[in-house]
């Protein structure tokens, strides 16, 4: 009975540390996105789902950048992040005469460096934080 409980409970062990996640390692690709018209669109492998995004009156795209789990879109009035976590758009305005100098994504972690401010966008709460520089 010894060895058939310590079988079991290794057993038991082992797959309680394989249905883990690796917190620290980089997502997997859970998310593809499209840009239509005045749309931009995401496909959210992780929940199964699709999500749009309408563009107000004369907004435009200036930038993007992507993970695979996160986008980060600078427009000409707003930064917007969508997290594939909380399947949710979180946008940020951008201040007048505000200048973009860097986007960058990586890993669950959107970057934004302005004339004004840094800002960074957190893919798995989907929160902005920002600082004035």
């Amino acid at each position: 009975m010894t060895v058939s409980r310590a079988l079991l409970s290794c057993c038991c062990l082992a797959l309680l540390a394989a249905a883990a996640p690796a917190s620290d390692a980089p997502p997997a690709r859970q998310l593809f996105w499209h840009i239509e018209g005045d749309r931009v669109i995401v496909s959210n492998v992780r929940f199964s789902r699709t999500d749009e995004l309408r563009l107000r009156g004369r907004e435009t795209i200036e930038e993007t950048a992507s993970s695979g789990a996160m986008l980060v879109l600078v427009t000409n009035q707003r930064f917007i992040g969508y997290s594939v976590y909380t399947a949710s758009w979180q946008p940020v305005s951008r201040r007048p005469g505000e200048q973009l100098e860097t986007l960058e994504a990586e890993d669950w972690a959107g970057y934004v460096l302005t004339s004004r401010r840094i800002l960074n966008f957190n893919g798995r709460t989907a929160a902005w934080s920002e600082g004035n520089r």
